[in-house]
């Protein structure tokens, strides 16, 4: 009886995926242009662009991003292991794709990002080899936002990666209620304030945490502030060490 629910699941889950496809032909994350026959969710002109951007250099390292290290600002401690640069004012590829991501969470799009994702993942685990176990957990989403737009777009890339990688998700990070300011909107020390007041450690998931390395998995990283705020709660509550994985960051 099981094995025919989970076929009968599958079934409905294509019919409906094609039936969205008929409805909403599917369009370039990068450009927008119908994709036609070409596989989402890039066309090949703006899927070539993502793949050179895996090729930009930091300048301060002169290291791939995918291999830069280095600190966003003052007062990071936290390891940031991200795959594109990030370049606020500039309508590239990654800043409409990801911009795409907060309004719409395309599913082609969460796809595509956890595949790429998923091997930064294991690679940032794989650096503390004295951690024997791996969550993954999130910064949410403020709940007036999720509200807004029916989903918390961190969290559904979180859950694709943790079905990819195999750690489980662990929820243990939560908004503080009536702390909404949106921190794209403040100055970089103004984020820290504004994250120590925005967020917060749930008790509940103390021994799932305890002791185990911890994956913060998140779209951008610009300052870093959300993530040492977040880090800073997780070691304080016992986990063994906190890394970020970040699908761009600001260079």
């Amino acid at each position: 009886m099981t094995h025919n629910k989970l076929n009968l699941g599958a079934s409905l889950a294509r019919a409906a995926a094609s039936l969205r496809g008929l409805v909403f032909p599917p369009r370039c994350a990068g450009c927008g242009v119908l994709l036609g026959g070409q596989t989402p969710p890039f066309c090949a002109r703006c899927a070539t662009e993502v793949m050179e951007l895996r090729q930009v250099f930091c300048p301060r390292c002169r290291q791939p991003v995918v291999l830069c290290r280095c600190a966003p600002h003052d007062g990071i401690t936290t390891p940031i292991y991200s795959l594109y640069p990030y370049r606020t004012g500039r309508k590239d590829v990654i800043a409409r794709m990801l911009l795409m991501r907060k309004e719409h969470d395309d599913p082609d799009v969460r796809a595509f990002l956890a595949a790429q994702m998923e091997p930064l993942c294991l690679y940032a685990a794989s650096q503390r080899a004295d951690i024997q176990r791996w969550v993954l957990a999130y910064p949410p989403r403020s709940k007036a936002k999720k509200q807004s737009c029916g989903f918390d777009q961190s969290q559904t890339l979180a859950k694709a990666l943790s079905a990819r990688t195999g750690f489980p998700l662990v929820p243990c990070v939560r908004r503080v209620r009536g702390r909404n300011a949106v921190q794209k909107h403040l100055g970089a020390e103004a984020r820290f304030v504004n994250a120590r007041a925005s967020y917060e450690f749930d008790t509940s998931y103390a021994n799932a945490i305890a002791g185990a390395g911890i994956l913060l998995i998140d779209d951008i990283v610009t300052t870093g502030a959300t993530l040492q705020v977040c880090t800073d709660l997780l070691l304080e509550a016992g986990a063994g060490c906190v890394a970020a994985v970040t699908a761009a960051r600001t260079l």
